[in-house]
């Protein structure tokens, strides 16, 4: 498994981006990225002080399709550091790891 480690703007530490091997048949494994959306120290200031000032940042309900200009900044911005992060996972050298086995046949470290 690899993980990029953030801390959140509450002072915990935080993965961004994990990478999983999955089995897809018995011939055929595959990799799965998982990103998800938070706010951490590394993000730029006016990021963070826009996540400061919304009670759903980055967790907006998918209902509302009517982004104010900030919001979309916001968002796209989030989006590029996340998708950053992840093509990182897929760049660094694995962290050793114990796997363990999920149900649908995907493997991650723990």
């Amino acid at each position: 498994m690899d993980q990029q480690t953030r801390r959140h703007r509450g002072g915990h530490s935080v993965n961004t981006a994990q990478q999983c091997l999955i089995q897809v048949d018995r011939f055929r494994t595959g990799t799965l990225i998982f990103a998800k959306a938070v706010l951490w120290q590394g993000c730029p200031d006016w990021l963070l002080t826009y996540g400061a000032g919304s009670e759903v940042f980055p967790h907006d309900s998918t209902s509302d399709q009517w982004f104010n200009e900030g919001q979309f900044a916001a968002y796209t911005e989030l989006g590029r550091l996340l998708g950053r992060n992840a093509v990182e996972v897929l760049t660094a050298p694995p962290l050793p790891a114990e796997v363990t086995k999920f149900a649908s046949g995907a493997a991650c470290g723990t």
